[in-house]
């Protein structure tokens, strides 16, 4: 037999992908020269490939032993102890072949990718450079090595790679996703979306891109355009936990949801959840005293989150430690001085961020809780422990968006303004309990001055809005360049995080233009500030403008902390109501607008009374300390709900 043109003819079999034929003529060679080491090695290969480790490792060893000098013998050593998981033996292998031949791509690709599986980031990234300066049109460790630069959170080093990589592959549909993520994480969302498009167009049934692109959409105020993207993912992965997250918290931002829709699909959310969940617990061992000392349980992913804050320590400050206990159970992967604060202020904390929801729940029951409170609940994801029934009583309230469409909620707190008595109740799973207001804010403990309005200064009226991006959409861009048209030299101050980037602030420029508005009327501003700092900026306008069809919340409070008249659009869902709720209970209706014109039509009559203004900045705070900011009437009002849902609980046990 001649070994050499057997070898060559079994290559080719082997590079052509018949591997049964390549296999039968390299262990041919090798009942006759048991020693030739290609042949070992080969066949070798080609048993790790169908997963038979042993003779793998027995002919690649057999290898390096006839011929030890070989670099790609110990890189393949490497790879059949990788597929053991045992890493440790991998990982020398491969740094065997880079002894024998530093400029071996696969072994430095390979260790590569085993110190990053071990979170071992600097050292993956030098390896995969080294393999990169080897062979420079890899796709895989081009690939691997942006990966790499975004763990880092080296986001325009990551652009740059994947931008070269295109080059090289301009409809790869993974590397036109990958570059669209760099780019959002870059602050340059504007720029991700053509590339996610191009990636769907291309890949049309890859669930996660279709919902990066639905996220990037909405992030940029196009909620409407985003929820085809969010649906299509979910068909395709209807487990997705994420697309759910980001789903029905779009569905808000819609011009086109209605509270029929935005029921609808957090039922169909739920059903996916709760066909999980296979026993029911049971409470027959609690206390059923309608009179005892009530355990309750707060349950959060956002202790450590500022704006939670501004809300949940109005609780923990004014609650009746006589007649509550109260215990927390923080699900934050962050800690914090809010976490800190928090943490001293309850009566038990527990930390649940390593538990899975249904052992959470395990534990409230263990703790004997009486009424859960589900804190954080405007993610699908963060109402889940809900579902398991931690406690014979389960209640949603604070950071709520809608029903949770949870069976085994029983109670949601509201209001009659943002869930109106005749029209609300059929599109919620829970029994709503109304009270006066249905969250309450909690001022900074040392006061903001207020300033002047910037009109007597500045001779023209300077608009405003604080709210998140996702909320300016183009009817809400449309409707205020229609009132800066109307109100001679008026300007806009725009201020949110979302500003740090600076293809969004190209985007909403050309969208005020669109409408007649010249960039010189608007100003963008993104600065993080300490609380009095961010407050104090608010005495730079002189009339809030309010987003629509999802009102201000916590924007709106400070709002009217800071003295400033806000101006909103009432909505038919309980995030467009939020404001109208607010205002109505300072008496200040004049300030809801109906329709669109009307909300104009305020505004500018508004903007001519300049008396009006000055009146607002001296009164408005005054009266919200009195009323929607009195923390201790609300938590007086709450509990009182609380004990009348335990006696409702303990009179049907009985």
């Amino acid at each position: 037999m001649d070994a050499d043109k057997n070898l060559e003819l079994a290559l080719e079999f082997h590079n052509a992908g018949d591997e049964a034929k390549a296999k039968e003529l390299y262990d041919n060679i090798l009942e006759q020269f048991s020693n030739h080491p290609d042949a070992n090695h080969l066949s070798g290969l080609i048993s790790l490939a169908a997963g038979d480790d042993v003779d793998a490792m027995q002919k690649i060893q057999k290898a390096i032993e006839i011929a030890p000098n070989q670099a790609i013998f110990y890189n393949s050593l490497g790879n059949v102890y990788k597929s053991q998981d045992v890493n440790e033996k991998a990982q020398l292998a491969y740094l065997k072949a880079i002894d024998i031949d530093p400029g071996l791509h696969e072994a430095h690709h390979n260790i590569a990718r085993l110190f990053e599986k071990n979170e071992e980031l600097e050292s993956a990234k030098f390896h995969l450079t080294e393999a990169i300066k080897a062979v420079p049109q890899s796709y895989e460790s081009n690939f691997s090595l942006a990966r790499i630069l975004l763990k880092q959170e080296s986001f325009s080093g990551a652009v740059d790679l994947l931008e070269q990589l295109l080059q090289i592959q301009p409809d790869n549909p993974d590397v036109l996703n990958g570059l669209a993520f760099a780019l959002e994480k870059a602050r340059r969302l504007n720029e991700s979306i053509p590339y996610y498009e191009k990636s769907v167009e291309l890949k049309s049934d890859e669930s996660n891109t279709l919902s990066n692109l639905g996220h990037a959409l909405h992030a940029c105020g196009r909620a409407d355009d985003s929820l085809s993207y969010f649906r299509k993912s979910l068909e395709l992965d209807p487990t997705k936990e994420l697309t759910w997250d980001r789903y029905l918290f779009a569905l808000i931002f819609s011009n086109d949801s209605t509270r029929k829709t935005i029921f609808d699909e957090n039922k169909r959310w739920a059903l996916t959840v709760e066909k999980e969940i296979v026993s029911s617990p049971s409470f027959d061992g609690v206390l059923s005293d309608p009179n005892k000392k009530i355990k309750l349980g707060y349950y959060s992913k956002d202790f450590s989150a500022h704006v939670t804050s501004l809300f949940f320590e109005t609780l923990l400050q004014n609650h009746n430690r006589e007649l509550f206990q109260i215990y927390c159970y923080s699900d934050s992967k962050e800690v914090n001085d809010i976490t800190a604060r928090f943490q001293k202020k309850a009566d038990f904390w527990t930390i649940v961020s390593q538990m899975r929801p249904d052992e959470i729940s395990q534990k409230m029951r263990a703790d004997g809780i009486d009424i859960f409170v589900g804190t954080s609940n405007f993610l699908a994801s963060n109402r889940i422990v809900s579902a398991y029934r931690p406690a014979p009583i389960v209640v949603s309230y604070m950071n709520q968006v809608s029903t949770t469409g949870l069976s085994n909620v029983d109670y949601l707190i509201t209001d009659n303004i943002i869930s109106p008595p005749d029209i609300a109740d059929d599109f919620f799973t829970e029994k709503l309990t109304r009270l006066t207001s249905f969250i309450c804010y909690s001022p900074p403990l040392e006061q903001v001055d207020l300033g002047p309005p910037p009109v007597i200064e500045n001779g023209y009226i300077t608009f405003g809005s604080f709210n998140n991006l996702a909320k300016i959409n183009n009817s809400v861009v449309s409707t205020w360049s229609e009132i800066l048209l109307s109100v001679p030299k008026s300007r806009i101050k725009l201020v949110t995080g979302g500003f740090k980037d600076r293809t969004l602030c190209f985007r909403y420029l050309q969208l005020f233009s669109k409408y007649g508005i010249t960039k010189d009327r608007v100003e963008f501003s993104s600065a993080i500030l300490s609380r009095e700092a961010y407050l104090s900026q608010y005495n730079s306008i002189d009339i809030a403008l309010d987003t629509f069809p999802f009102s201000g919340g916590t924007v709106t409070d400070e709002t009217i902390y800071m003295g400033v008249p806000l101006i909103t659009l009432a909505g038919g869902t309980e995030m467009g109501l939020m404001s109208k709720s607010k205002l109505l209970r300072l008496n200040m209706g004049e300030l809801v607008a109906k329709t669109e014109d009307d909300y104009i039509k305020i505004a500018t009559r508004l903007a001519q009374d300049i008396n009006k203004i000055k009146n607002f900045k001296i009164d408005i705070r005054k009266l919200a300390l009195g009323t929607i900011f009195d923390g201790k009437n609300h938590v007086i009002e709450l509990e009182q709900a609380y004990r009348r849902m335990w006696k409702n609980y303990c009179s049907q046990s009985t």
